[in-house]
């Protein structure tokens, strides 16, 4: 019979600004306390580069997410980008 206790300990998200870098299969972000392979947050709508100065949300261990791109140094043009289909909605515009 396997171990039977429940974690109770709430889910904790640590936020850091770090720099994206390059790497193979993806992206990781440099921060502070460590570096961390990334994946892009759904609300986060400009496709992040490597070189971007973005807002990670981590859990000090294997899920780290970019929420935000903060600052692009480089030239490379800002992407809105979509993992799928997409709607815009104004209700009471055009």
């Amino acid at each position: 019979m396997g171990n039977m206790a429940i974690d109770l300990r709430p889910a904790t998200a640590i936020q850091e600004f770090g720099d994206l870098e390059g790497a193979p299969g993806g992206l990781c972000v440099r921060t502070y306390s460590g570096t961390y392979a990334v994946k892009r947050a759904l609300s986060c709508l400009i496709e992040p580069a490597a070189g971007d100065r973005v807002l990670v949300a981590h859990d000090g261990d294997a899920s780290a997410f970019v929420l935000a791109v903060l600052e692009r140094t480089s030239m490379a043009p800002s992407r809105v980008v979509f993992g799928g289909d997409a709607e815009f909605f104004a209700p009471s515009g055009r």
